[in-house]
């Protein structure tokens, strides 16, 4: 793959983490501690 491929291939990567990352926050409530178990539920989506 040449550089240029590369890096638009990593930059749409980024972007597309970074959307599923602000997903997942939006899940959380500011100033709550969550168990592990309540995490890996938010964080499945489920």
């Amino acid at each position: 793959m040449p550089d240029g491929a590369m890096n638009w291939y990593t930059d749409i990567r980024k972007k597309k983490v970074q959307a599923i990352l602000r997903r997942i926050a939006k899940e959380f409530e500011p100033d709550r501690q969550y168990s592990e178990k309540q995490t890996n539920e938010i964080a499945d989506c489920g």
